[in-house]
């Protein structure tokens, strides 16, 4: 009898030490956050201006900042660095110029993909992955990106200063940022698009400001977007503290551990594709996740309460 009234105040406990934590947690918002960044590529063949051949959007390069810096604006003049980046697609010069910017402390990290972005259908061994990860603190908050359409003139798509924070300065769970093209107004013949163009393109003298691309301007490429750059928050890689589990993670995120009641959940293990690669149930009150043993690619732990079917804890584990 007074074992089972110590197990009950201890049960009691535990129940009301995990509620406490979980609004704790509610209650303490990061000042970091780790997005996944997708880009999509409508850009095809029946679009206005598609090249001859191998369309693409080149290396993306670019960095997040605060507000006393741009790295490109309509209706100014490009930089070295977006002028390199809109007629061959290489982005150390402009990477360069975050860096400088990271130095004089108005940027915080520098954003570079060293390969192409490509639509459906093109297969170059220069195509890469349409994702990759980024890291935004509440101090440097804004996004600018940039990657040539290629093969093209001048022309480019990207984000300028693009806040990840809402108007009550907190991180936005999503973002879709529609990819209309610009001319960086560095070549003055915009009448060809073949894949040796820049090389036989006449300098625009005096160099004109960079423009949003529409009707009006007689640029073939667009007007309409060319697809879309979506900003998805991750969840925290440490630690996470739902539904009386805790998940933490060694430095190095090769192993998980998930302790807690669990008995009363069901642990299962996902790829990219949501595809269960593995699932767990009575495995007692600790289980470990070895990210070692999982196939390369993208991986995520759910975790889902057994008497009312609801996921308490769905968390990235390999990328």
């Amino acid at each position: 009898m007074k074992k089972e009234i110590v197990h009950k105040l201890y049960m009691c406990f535990v129940t009301l030490f995990c509620i406490t934590s979980i609004f704790a947690q509610q209650e303490i918002m990061p000042d970091t956050m780790r997005y996944r960044v997708q880009v999509n590529v409508t850009w095809n063949s029946t679009s206005p201006g598609w090249p001859d051949q191998n369309a693409h959007f080149s290396w993306m390069g670019g960095g997040t900042h605060n507000a006393n810096i741009k790295f490109w604006e309509v209706g100014t003049l490009a930089s070295p660095g977006i002028d390199k980046m809109s007629i061959n697609g290489v982005t150390n010069l402009l990477v360069g110029e975050v860096a400088a910017e990271i130095a004089n402390g108005n940027a915080e990290y520098v954003i570079q993909q060293q390969h192409w972005f490509c639509p459906d259908g093109i297969t170059h061994p220069a195509c890469g992955s349409l994702w990759f990860d980024i890291t935004v603190s509440k101090d440097f908050p804004l996004v600018t990106m940039a990657s040539m359409l290629g093969p093209s003139p001048d022309w480019f798509i990207g984000t300028e200063s693009l806040s990840m924070l809402d108007s009550n300065g907190e991180f936005i769970p999503e973002i879709v940022h529609e990819l209309f093209p610009y001319d960086s107004g560095i070549l003055s013949d915009n009448s060809v698009i073949e894949s040796d163009c820049c090389a036989r393109e006449p300098l625009s003298v005096p160099q004109q400001d960079i423009h949003l691309i529409t009707v009006a301007s007689g640029e073939l490429i667009g007007p309409g977007s060319l697809g879309q750059i979506t900003f998805t928050a991750l969840p925290p890689r440490i630690r996470a503290t739902v539904d009386c589990l805790t998940l933490l993670t060694t430095s190095d995120s090769k192993l998980y551990h998930l302790t807690g009641l669990l008995d009363q959940y069901t642990i299962e293990i996902l790829d990219a594709n949501e595809t269960v690669i593995s699932t767990h149930t009575n495995v007692g009150d600790s289980f470990v996740i070895d990210t070692m043993e999982l196939p390369v690619g993208l991986h995520f732990v759910r975790v889902t309460n057994l008497n009312n079917g609801a996921v308490v804890l769905q968390q990235i584990i390999k990328e």
